[in-house]
């Protein structure tokens, strides 16, 4: 055990330093007050009452579609106890009509193929295949899967548990969105103990987050039709695999038959050795991901390098053939007194003095002014911006499908002022991560990461020509009250149009926070009340109090509705 901490130990002192481990242990304390939390929210939320169980089996009872569900689990080597307690979470489904395809890549341990049989003889949805040779997992799941005879196909593997419900709330999402091609739920993990610990509360199908790491997960569901379209799972890919996967199927489906299920149905099992336990355990795996991403962009035709990110997340850096014409416009009290790098682009760079009720007319006009195709908006503020800023900002801005683009704005003693808006927060408008240390990875890692968010905001933003003008530009309504970049973000959402907001361009502003008035906010959101009444980028099970991704009490998602 203590070999293993003072590995890791290492591991971050020899990536990140002094500071980065000082984060470390900042987030380690952090961490484990949530947890404490959790488990008092586990009690009081997450757990099923006789009562709901019995309301859960009449629901079933109403589905109109009852799927067979297959849950494919490659098997190898694993401990008796884990494969019995996964197995058994599958058995103990409320939802019956399920076959769970095991595939076991030839055990040395004897006990394996004992269990296995004893499983198989004793209820006929259990198949099992026993293979002549060792593969490795991808070899495993594809053998499973050629068993598989379920309309979606569920991951499992051999030592996790699902939550007694998870079938029933898959069939249920189905029954409601029966144009859906792949779920996938909130997980946690679990350890040998049967401690429940680090929920991961995730957003909506967020496109950008999922190249910087595996979105999806536990639990994932797909049609099997497609599955079986893009090839099954790839060999070349092992610890990996299901990333590489989900990447090739997301490119065979549209976005809108992606559906989250906003509950914790897969509990991820953290043993010594697992990647659940300590993600640098597998750094094979991660470096294979990256190779993933890289083959996902050459067949979506999208010219990127993907190197390594912080941690073991990922980074992409988009490269643009034909650099567009971009204007720079600072706007402020005072001129910027920072040098604007310009790179290599075609523009010009514009200074705005505007008194703070005049700042989004004043922009208004200069960047109808502008014949540029690319507009970023800077707080004349500040004081300095991470190397390639502008490149970062503008080669997201003119992707297909991208509206608007924010960078991480941080104040003079190196905290967060703008991780990106949430609607909802504080009963309006609340900006993630709002005073947290700018190198802390964030909650669910979303300071670390490229995410897609409801908005952001005019002091760090680019949008392209194109973009602006579908939105209509600031409306004039909205130039007076601080929100008209708000809501230019959510003119483009309506439009089906994705904000992204990345930590790979980052500014430092002596500029204080920008305030909004609580009754402009209700009026916004009196014009947008079905964006206002979820932010699909902000998970239901986390607070609207404050804006710190911390814990709801109560949720605002149930499992079983009364």
């Amino acid at each position: 055990m203590m070999p293993r901490i003072f590995s890791k130990a290492y591991r971050i002192f020899r990536a990140g330093g002094f500071r980065g481990t000082y984060f470390a242990l900042k987030r380690l304390r952090r961490t484990s007050h949530r947890d404490r939390l959790y488990t008092a929210w586990i009690a009081k939320y997450d757990t099923l009452t006789e009562d709901e169980r019995e309301a859960i089996r009449q629901k079933i009872e109403d589905f109109d579609y009852q799927p067979l569900i297959s849950i494919l689990m490659p098997v190898y080597d694993v401990d008796e106890r884990y494969l019995r307690a996964a197995i058994e979470s599958v058995r103990k489904q409320i939802y019956q009509n399920w076959e769970l395809c095991i595939a076991d890549d030839k055990s040395p341990s004897p006990h394996v193929r004992r269990v296995l049989i004893e499983y198989a003889r004793n209820d006929d949805r259990i198949h099992v295949s026993f293979r002549d040779e060792n593969g490795h997992i991808s070899a495993a799941s594809n053998t499973a899967l050629n068993m598989v005879q379920g309309e979606f196909t569920a991951l499992m593997d051999h030592d996790d548990l699902l939550a007694e419900d998870a079938l029933f709330q898959l069939a249920a999402a189905i029954n409601k969105e029966p144009g859906a091609n792949l779920l996938y739920s909130d997980e946690d993990k679990i350890d040998t103990n049967g401690r429940r610990f680090q929920p991961m509360f995730k957003p909506d199908w967020s496109p950008e987050a999922f190249l910087s790491f595996n979105l999806l997960t536990h639990l994932c569901a797909f049609r099997t039709e497609t599955l079986r379209d893009v090839g099954g799972f790839r060999l070349g890919f092992e610890g990996s695999q299901d990333y590489d996967l989900c990447l090739r199927f997301i490119e065979r489906i549209e976005d809108s038959s992606i559906v989250h299920i906003p509950l914790v149905l897969y509990h991820w099992r953290a043993i010594h050795g697992s990647v659940a336990f300590d993600s640098g355990e597998k750094t094979y795996a991660h470096e294979r991901a990256r190779t993933a991403i890289r083959e996902h962009y050459d067949r979506t035709c999208t010219k990127a390098d993907v190197i390594k990110g912080r941690g073991e997340l990922h980074r992409t850096i988009l490269r643009l053939e034909t650099p567009p014409s971009v204007a720079v416009i600072a706007f402020g009290h005072t001129r910027c007194e920072f040098q604007l790098p310009f790179g290599g682009y075609n523009g010009a760079i514009k200074t705005i003095l505007a008194s703070e009720g005049r700042v989004f007319s004043a922009l208004e006009e200069a960047a109808k002014e502008s014949k540029c195709e690319v507009i970023v908006f800077v707080d004349a503020g500040a004081e300095k911006a991470s190397e390639k800023w502008l490149e970062e900002l503008v080669s997201r801005a003119v992707q297909p499908g991208i509206g608007a683009v924010g960078g991480c704005v941080v104040d003079s003693k190196g905290k967060v002022l703008n991780g990106g808006y949430v609607l909802g927060i504080k009963e309006g408008l609340g900006r993630a991560h709002f005073g947290y240390d700018a190198d802390d990875p964030g909650e669910f890692v979303r300071l670390a990461a490229d995410n897609n968010v409801s908005a952001v905001g005019i002091e760090f933003m680019a949008i392209s020509r194109m973009s602006f003008d579908k939105a209509g530009g600031f409306d004039p309504d909205n130039t007076t009250n601080g929100l008209a970049d708000v809501e230019v973000c959510l003119r483009l959402r309506k439009a089906g149009l994705r904000i992204v907001w990345t930590p790979w361009a980052r500014m430092f502003t002596r500029s204080k926070p920008i305030v909004h008035e609580f009754e402009n906010v209700r009026n916004l959101a009196s014009k947008y009340p079905e964006l206002f009444a979820k932010d699909p980028y902000y998970n239901p099970n986390l607070t609207l109090e404050a804006e710190d991704l911390s814990l709801a009490f109560p949720p605002r998602v149930r499992r079983i509705d009364p």
